[in-house]
């Protein structure tokens, strides 16, 4: 398997200094070549170091910013009143504030699972917590009058700033040295059936997991016998971090004995179910009662989740329709100049958990009974007066849909409302099609912000969008969705192109 194993480590502090090959003859896992622990890392980092490193490069810089923008700032309020040393301490504070809030949010795991988007924005709500923290300590030391308060947010401002930057560098280094081999995660054996090793070796190496060593079940049978003993001792010898036990559904009865005799390892112990691939992906340890559950699948936003997410919904969209109230005056009185017919138009759509709702639109096309045949809009379409072109283009035809925010019915932020037609084209050829109502709707979403609107008139056009509808799903979060707004509103105001491919 290590087809460039490094040389002999001189330093091996008495390990031996020739490669220990497995002695075990495994039925289905040839021998694998494996190496001293010192030796293997010659020339590469661990994982943990270079954490570590990270962890380490955004404390000094979020002091240096801190400091830097609070300098900055009286530069040009009036230098008189800065105070260096107070300052100095203060961006200290802010950083270890910042160090101990990224540890306990588990930020630095994230890294390491190659979670992108949370560990990238999840380094702002670290920032959140840690400025929170910082002034609810100077306000019971009573304090907080002596700082100015333009300086905290020009700090806000500089550490933001900050973070999003080394976050993003730190992940794209990190892949970097993955790729080339200067970085190596931890390192791994598999016990199981060897049908499934090299799936499971593929799918590690791509986030720096090294596997040192594959073991079938049988070398464990006997938890008395030699073939036992000898098979620890080589585990010990190969100084693993994760045991990886692949355990195929008739197999699970015979984990506890495994788990019992892997015990008296200091490694951590993981059990793989194979054969059932998918269930477990977003699974966690549960409980209902007093009994301890696998939760496979849970509902995407907690209870607090939705009091958020609601209480923004109700902010935004009664704002919205005051801040738009004379545009609704002004494209109801074009829709009625233009063609006869009612000003709304409503359809019938699929909300949370596939309810039917009835959803608010300007009416931009012809009007006529609703026909017993869906048809989705076209590109030029002929239904489509004049000053509907026009809505439309620029989504104002979306607006009355904060109505449908306000009835709790929609949300700001969520995937878009399919017709109950257009769903059933497609529910029997995309099976997790209703996944995407297990939150409410909304009046912009992931899948659009992705450039994903329009016409999806054939199945890998509507596949696309509720893989990206079923990502939001699957990855809400507050922050996520003030992103989607503010991508929503760039991309309403960029160049034309945009707007043509809705």
């Amino acid at each position: 398997m290590f087809r460039n194993a490094p040389p002999p480590n001189p330093f091996s502090f008495g390990l031996p200094a020739t490669p220990l090959r497995s002695s075990l003859n495994l039925p289905g896992s040839p021998p694998v070549t494996s190496h001293p622990a010192s030796s293997v890392f010659l020339g590469t980092d661990r994982f943990s170091l270079w954490i570590a490193k990270v962890a380490v490069l955004e404390f000094g810089a979020i002091a240096v910013s801190a400091y830097v923008t609070s300098a900055l700032y009286h530069t040009l309020a009036g230098p008189a009143l800065f105070q260096a040393s107070r300052y100095a301490i203060a961006s200290l504070i802010i950083a270890a504030l910042y160090l101990c809030t990224s540890v306990g949010f588990g930020d630095y795991r994230k890294l390491q699972q190659q979670r992108y988007q949370q560990f990238v924005w999840g380094g702002l709500k670290s920032v959140a917590f840690a400025l929170a923290f910082f002034l609810s300590g100077m306000f019971v030391l009573k304090i907080a009058e002596d700082y100015s308060r333009a300086t905290f947010i020009f700090q806000i401002a500089g550490i933001c700033a900050t973070v999003l930057g080394i976050r993003g560098l730190a992940f794209s280094a990190m892949r970097g040295a993955i790729a080339s081999g200067r970085l190596q995660g931890r390192r791994a054996i598999l016990v199981g059936d060897a049908v499934y090793h090299d799936r499971i070796v593929r799918r590690l190496e791509g986030f720096g997991v090294r596997t040192i060593e594959r073991l079938a079940f049988a070398s464990f049978d006997d938890h008395r016998s030699a073939g036992v003993k000898r098979t620890l001792d080589v585990c010990r010898a190969l100084h693993p971090d994760d045991i990886l036990i692949l355990a195929k559904p008739d197999e699970l009865p015979r984990i506890a004995g495994l788990v019992d005799t892997l015990s008296r390892l200091p490694v951590a112990v993981h059990v793989v179910p194979v054969g059932v691939d998918g269930i477990f992906n977003a699974s966690r340890l549960g409980g209902v009662g007093d009994v301890t559950t696998i939760e496979v699948l849970r509902p995407p936003l907690s209870g607090i989740d939705v009091f958020v997410k609601r209480m923004f919904d109700i902010v935004a969209a009664s704002v919205g329709l005051l801040v738009f109230s004379p545009m609704f005056l002004i494209v109801a009185a074009a829709i009625k100049l233009d063609t006869r017919g009612p000003i709304f138009f409503r359809q019938l759509r699929h909300g949370y958990n596939n309810r039917t709702i009835s959803v608010f639109k300007f009416r931009s096309m012809i009007h006529c009974p609703e026909a017993a045949e869906f048809k989705q809009t076209e590109r030029n379409d002929a239904r489509v007066t004049r000053v509907g072109r026009i809505i439309r283009r620029s989504s104002i035809d979306e607006l009355p849909q904060l109505l449908n925010v306000l009835r709790g019915e929609m949300s700001i932020v969520g995937p878009r409302p399919h017709a109950t037609a257009h769903n059933e084209m497609f529910e029997d050829r995309i099976s997790p099609l209703s996944r995407r109502h297990n939150v409410k709707p909304g009046i912009t979403g992931w899948a659009q912000v992705n450039r994903c609107r329009g016409e999806t008139d054939t199945l890998e056009k509507m596949q696309t969008r509720i893989d990206l509808d079923l990502y939001y799903v699957d990855n809400w979060s507050f922050l996520l969705d003030l992103r989607i707004i503010i991508m929503t509103l760039a991309m309403l105001f960029s160049k034309r192109e945009y707007f043509d491919a809705y």
